[in-house]
């Protein structure tokens, strides 16, 4: 089918849905492709790194400060990723290199030079010894990196990539170019199963996240459509509505600020699916019926990222003034931002389906009984303080911790 495209915004739209943001932005009126690089938690829950353009600030998940600014690029980082033990940082960008980073002090460790064209999507091996790179070069287009030495150690063809996650056990990669989404095997890189192209602009996605269990995946559309996928299959099992501004049709949506997903996951046991937007809306839904669990409603922001145990969420958001031109579809400046750390869902399930995903000690789950009253969560937190370091990890207790003080303040 051919749509004839009208106007600049709606050709801006067809080109994200074809993952050319470069094109899209340039052509695209005041505002219309509000493309923001997606946030990164540091898997051990210390650090949040945040892209400004071609910078990336590194901020303390604690205090929120700024520690130390990633700069080097050239030209425009789509994106972040942390290394699994969150030793080092990767930053692909538009000036056609990837550049690895200490993450204890923000030095450069290498520049990783080969592609010859924009680089949009880096991501981790399990074991983090291989950076696995795409960009938009003829072909070959995916590139996979030795990062203790920096050498090039194999070349493969690949669609142009915009999201990709490894399976919690490691043993696949699911690939998303905006309008297909695929998965390989994780050491072979052959295809295992690829979804049928989706028509523009109907299920552009941006962003992507596995189950615990490696059973089911879900993403996150920039026209407001959550998807659940059968990870073996790549069938589509369900669909939901994350936003009041969703279209079927992204070049119909109002204003693509709002209705974009920024960060979708799965409930730290996988029996639910999160998806928060561009206007702040923030949905729950029951992985396995369907239906909806909660609708709150944060302030809207530009990123956001879960905690490695889906207990807070860290925002970039507008500030006043941007916060106006967001809403109103105007051109608005994602550099200049505000950066906080929210609870949005808060429920004594909640606590549970944490402490579980972190095998929290028997203690600490069978206090989380039906009916704990405010004054017992005050005694939860001191529990969790007092055990020996090492019990659980940090990022878990954190977690815990910001989710009971939410919770008892309601």
């Amino acid at each position: 089918m051919i749509h004839i495209v009208s106007n600049r915004k709606k050709l801006a739209v067809v080109l994200v849905c074809l993952g050319i943001l470069w094109l899209a932005a340039a052509i695209s009126e005041a505002g219309t492709v509000p493309y923001v690089a997606p946030a990164a938690w540091s898997p051990d829950g210390s650090k949040v790194a945040i892209v400004v353009n071609s910078s990336v600030e590194v901020r303390d998940a604690a205090t929120t400060q700024v520690l130390y600014v990633l700069d080097g690029h050239t030209d425009l980082v789509p994106m972040v990723a942390w290394s699994p033990d969150s030793s080092m940082i990767a930053t692909p960008s538009y000036d056609q290199t990837v550049k690895l980073w200490s993450a204890s002090d923000g030095t450069l460790l290498h520049t990783l030079s080969g592609h010859n064209a924009y680089v949009t999507t880096v991501v981790w091996s399990p074991d983090g010894t291989r950076l696995f790179s795409w960009g938009f070069d003829t072909s070959p287009n995916l590139f996979v990196w030795d990062v203790v030495t920096g050498a090039l150690l194999s070349q493969h063809n690949s669609g142009t990539i915009v999201a990709a996650a490894f399976s919690p056990d490691g043993q696949r990669l699911a690939l998303s170019s905006s309008l297909s989404f695929g998965i390989i095997d994780g050491v072979s890189l052959n295809p295992i199963a690829q979804s049928p192209r989706v028509v523009c602009c109907a299920n552009q996605m941006y962003s992507i996240a596995w189950s615990p269990d490696g059973n089911t995946l879900v993403t996150g559309s920039i026209n407001g459509l959550v998807t659940l996928w059968d990870a073996h299959t790549a069938q589509i099992l369900k669909q939901f509505e994350a936003n009041p501004h969703y279209a079927s049709d992204a070049r119909d949506v109002d204003n693509l600020a709002l209705s974009w997903i920024r960060a979708v996951t799965f409930g730290p046991n996988g029996s639910s699916i999160l998806a928060v937007s561009g206007d702040g809306s923030v949905r729950e839904w029951d992985s396995a019926t369907g239906t909806l669990i909660q609708d709150t409603r944060i302030t809207p922001l530009f990123t956001a990222v879960w905690s490695p145990y889906g207990g807070r969420l860290a925002v970039w958001g507008p500030t006043a003034q941007n916060a106006t031109a967001l809403s109103n579809e105007q051109a608005f400046d994602a550099s200049t931002g505000e950066f906080t750390i929210v609870v949005p869902v808060s429920s004594l399930e909640r606590l549970q389906a944490i402490a579980s995903a972190c095998n929290a000690p028997s203690a600490i789950r069978e206090s989380l009984t039906t009916g704990i009253q405010a004054d017992q969560l005050t005694t939860f937190v001191a529990q969790l303080e007092a055990l020996p370091e090492g019990t659980i990890p940090p990022a878990c207790a954190d977690d815990l911790i910001a989710v009971a003080q939410t919770l008892q303040s309601q």
